[in-house]
């Protein structure tokens, strides 16, 4: 089963431990319209999307449904590598290892 945007949504909500309301006045959008994406009632708008990756600090393909955990945690890791000045090689070397968590993860699904 394909998870939908509202439940990654809801789900990373919920990690951060934050309510509708910090989302929905991050987005200057109302409560219902947020309310609708969780409940996958509407689906948010492109420069919406993006807005909910940086909020959540996860990528749009993430949100959307086109990578993993896995993928996205190699995301978020080599948005912060950059940030601290981490070697293109060094970065290499974490993708390596992310590949070999996603194999083992696929073999044991």
């Amino acid at each position: 089963m394909k998870i939908k945007i509202g439940e990654k949504l809801k789900e990373l909500r919920k990690e951060k431990k934050i309510t509708q309301k910090d989302v929905y006045d991050f987005l200057k959008i109302d409560q219902t319209t947020y309310s609708k994406y969780e409940n996958n009632k509407n689906e948010p708008d492109l420069d919406t999307v993006k807005k909910l990756a940086d909020f959540f600090n996860v990528s749009t393909d993430y949100l959307l449904g086109r990578i993993t955990e896995l993928e996205n945690v190699y995301f978020r890791l080599s948005k912060e590598a950059t940030k601290k000045g981490i070697s293109p090689e060094d970065l290499k070397d974490i993708m390596a290892l992310v590949e070999k968590a996603k194999k083992r993860d696929q073999s044991t699904q």
